[in-house]
């Protein structure tokens, strides 16, 4: 009843994009997908965060800081199973129809082959690091072996390339829905620490099914999937610059966490923790924009580079103004925001959230960015970014870390963003070009203003 309820509300949002926007087809098939996206990415963000309220308030900051330590450290690893050529299948299937098939079957090979070296790999790493440390190798083992089910994630590749988000948005859904009533259950039943890990494995395999499910409805042929080793080539060639930005992007996110149990404790991390749950659910909302965007920008560079040019722009402008509207109403309210959700002990996290939410617009940026390199070619150049963030980021943690805890992991996650970005205009003709980009969506409003929004059109 509940999806049934969900399929028509999204259903009747989508009927009012069809009659405003009618004479433009792209266009509303691109906003009805986003809207399916957004659905599916809010629907997880308030289960997501009622049912981790709930799991944070019971387990305190010391239990929930060494359950987020072991999905950080796990996090480390994921891109031995992403491998950084997602946007690179979907660009070549909407260029190619004809090798969805081989493009698929490569893809998973690949991903399923990186799950079993991520379980091992983080296994062992976690070990030598701390072998008295059982607790945490559990947790790690277990966290770890939801990896194998990602693989199918797959499927999710091709609905990204005929812009029909909707099927897996139910799949993810149920498994959201599951794995938090499993949450909430342990809750209930006054459960231990290790046994809350297996709801990440748990998720990953229920939304492996409803994606299989939903592939199989929509007419999908497991049949036609074949691995290429010529496939290999190319997908890693072109990929290789992402699975290594990938890698950078992750260990920028998560390394904080990893280092602030090192270095100062798992309360810290517990604390720090809420604050990045709190914030990372927003990050949501670019990638459900640039997946639905993606191939209209990539069929847009065939046809009319102004038009191309036009599409980034937009998305630039779009995401970063998404981005510090979201951060001027959490500055104000994050006291309030986690008084009512966490309760007084984690009352220090009020002041890392409220400044950790502004790391959001670039945040934004960078992922409408990565679109434009995507398509363009130029992987090499996150690749370049990505190094120099993620080692500010490391040497930042280290200085202030020690200094300061958590509040010192978010200023430095901070700092390494801004001054990243700026060198990188510095060094480079492209990230010039791009770094321009930026500064004209702070203008946005008043361009789109003395426009009157006419030219959104355009995105279609």
């Amino acid at each position: 009843m509940l999806f049934l309820k969900q399929k028509s509300i999204v259903d009747f949002l989508s009927s009012i994009v069809r009659q405003r926007f009618a004479s433009h087809t792209a266009l509303k098939k691109i906003i009805s997908n986003i809207i399916w996206l957004f659905f599916q990415n809010f629907f997880k963000m308030g289960l997501g965060l009622a049912i981790g309220v709930i799991v944070a308030r019971y387990l305190g900051p010391d239990r929930f800081g060494l359950l987020n330590y072991a999905i950080a450290f796990v996090a480390l690893f994921s891109p031995l199973v992403k491998l950084g050529f997602d946007g690179v299948v979907v660009r070549d299937i909407v260029a190619c129809p004809d090798n969805a098939g081989a493009l698929l079957g490569t893809s998973f090979s690949l991903k399923f082959f990186g799950s079993i070296l991520l379980i091992v790999f983080a296994g062992i790493t976690q070990y030598i690091l701390d072998p008295k440390d059982l607790t945490s190798l559990y947790l790690v083992i277990i966290i770890a072996g939801g990896a194998i089910f990602q693989s199918f994630e797959t499927i999710d590749l091709w609905f990204r390339s005929q812009v029909l988000s909707k099927y897996t948005v139910i799949a993810n859904n149920v498994a959201t829905l599951i794995s938090s009533l499993f949450r909430l259950g342990l809750v209930l039943t006054g459960s231990g620490l290790i046994v809350f890990a297996f709801a990440v494995p748990l998720n990953f395999l229920i939304a492996a099914i409803g994606m299989v499910i939903a592939y199989r409805v929509y007419g999908g042929r497991f049949a036609e999937w074949e691995f290429k080793f010529e496939h290999v080539k190319s997908l890693l060639k072109d990929g290789w610059p992402l699975a290594l930005q990938g890698l950078m992007i992750t260990v920028y996110m998560r390394i904080d966490q990893v280092m602030l149990k090192t270095l100062t404790g798992s309360h810290e991390v517990g604390i720090y923790s809420a604050a990045v749950r709190l914030t990372e659910v927003w990050y949501i909302v670019p990638m459900a924009v640039c997946q639905s965007l993606l191939p209209s920008i990539v069929r847009a560079k065939k046809k009319d580079k102004d038009i191309y040019l036009y599409r980034i722009q937009t998305l630039y402008n779009l995401l970063l103004w998404l981005a510090i509207i979201i951060a001027i109403i959490i500055t104000f309210s994050s006291g309030v925001i986690v008084s009512i959700l966490l309760g007084p002990q984690y009352i220090e996290t009020a002041n890392i959230f409220a400044i950790q939410i502004w790391l959001g617009c670039w945040v934004f940026l960078n992922v409408a960015r990565q679109q434009w390199i995507l398509a363009e070619n130029k992987l090499i150049l996150l690749l370049y970014l990505n190094i120099v963030s993620t080692l500010m980021n490391i040497v930042s943690n280290l200085i202030l870390i020690p200094m300061y805890g958590a509040f010192g992991a978010v200023i430095a996650s901070f700092i390494s963003a801004t001054s990243a970005n700026l060198l990188s205009a510095l060094f480079s003709k492209t990230m010039r070009f791009s770094l321009k980009m930026y500064f004209k969506s702070l203008v946005f409003p008043l361009y789109f203003i003395w426009n009157k929004g006419s030219d959104f059109l355009k995105i279609g």
